[in-house]
């Protein structure tokens, strides 16, 4: 081999492994344009903003390392599409501090998360009603991104949706897990809230709340829940696996539980596997959900589910139906 051919392969060598090894520091402010694995890891110094009318989009490997309690804000389209084979990370230098997740404010309807892992999200706010303190890992409000083949994982909330909060928001989440996740007021997985959400083919494990619904918890919206896992999440009060709420004024909308196994979880109070507190013309249906053996402490609680088959119920107030679901507790302070 010539003498020029061995110093063509070595330059290229060096840019190669050079390149390999390339990490990215992004300062803060706006971004968009393209982040790919040659650029990885991208090392985010503070909070970042998509801007409306513009895109960001993040490729399949790619590590988004934040390195203090910083949020990426997202105002136009955010396109972070990994593979089976290679994910995108959204993770903190330091998981006990963590980072302020992904928050979607009045964002158009054209944002893809898929095969992600978001981990180490915290929402932390001033108190627990500030908005800034719902969810740890994704945030939607008035923003409906598409999620699908993601894992949220380890994430936690000061106020209410350690995984995952939704506001004003049709957000459909398809074949993800939630584990890990952690709220101290509700829903430990999943809040759905005002909103039109769909929850399929997913895992909702091991999450919990220190007040209501373990897993997941929707109040005043269209939530449906199917071919879903609901496994071993803890509330501290009501609804290990699900607690859902409608008040007066949104008393048409509707919750549907389709096909889901919902087992091993655990309250304090009411409803071990789903309790609600429902207006009185509030439809709930609930299909063909496989047997569990969900505790509740309280009296009157109900535990585990002997459900086989369903039909869709209307409920009326008030409402208690523990001696036929068990592990449904289904009641209302509103009188019929």
């Amino acid at each position: 081999m010539s003498r020029k051919m061995l110093i063509a392969f070595a330059a290229l060598a060096f840019l190669f492994s050079a390149t390999a090894g390339a990490e990215t520091v992004v300062p803060g402010g706006d971004v968009f344009g393209t982040w790919d694995e040659f650029g990885s890891p991208y090392l985010i110094k503070e909070e970042i903003t998509v801007p409306a009318g513009q895109t960001l989009t993040i490729e399949p490997g790619v590590v988004v390392d934040v390195r203090g309690h910083f949020k990426m804000i997202v105002h136009g389209c955010l396109e972070a599409v990994g593979t089976g084979r290679q994910r995108i990370l959204f993770t903190a230098a330091n998981s006990t501090v963590g980072w302020h997740g992904i928050r979607f404010i009045d964002a158009p309807n054209t944002s893809h998360l898929e095969w992600c892992i978001i981990e180490h999200g915290r929402a932390k706010g001033t108190d627990i009603n500030d908005p800034e303190g719902w969810g740890g890992g994704i945030f939607c409000n008035g923003s409906s991104p598409a999620i699908t083949d993601c894992i949220i994982r380890n994430c936690s909330a000061i106020g209410s949706g350690g995984g995952i909060f939704c506001h004003q928001s049709k957000s459909e989440i398809t074949r993800c897990n939630f584990t890990g996740n952690y709220a101290s007021i509700l829903g430990g997985g999943v809040v759905v809230y005002l909103s039109d959400v769909a929850i399929r083919q997913s895992g909702i494990t091991n999450n919990s709340s220190d007040m209501w619904g373990g897993a997941i918890y929707t109040q005043d919206s269209y939530t449906e829940i199917e071919d879903c896992a609901i496994l071993r999440n803890q509330a501290d009060q009501l609804g290990g696996g699900i607690n859902a709420n409608n008040w007066p004024k949104y008393q048409e909308k509707l919750l549907t539980v389709r096909g889901c196994t919902i087992t091993g979880n655990s309250s304090g109070m009411w409803g071990g596997g789903i309790s609600g507190e429902l207006g009185n013309s509030t439809r709930v249906g609930l299909f063909g959900i496989r047997p569990a053996d969900d505790q509740a402490r309280g009296s009157s609680a109900g535990g585990d589910v002997p459900f086989g088959n369903i039909n869709t119920m209307h409920i009326r107030a008030p409402v208690f139906l523990t001696d036929i679901l068990r592990a449904v507790s289904l009641h209302s302070e509103f009188k019929q």
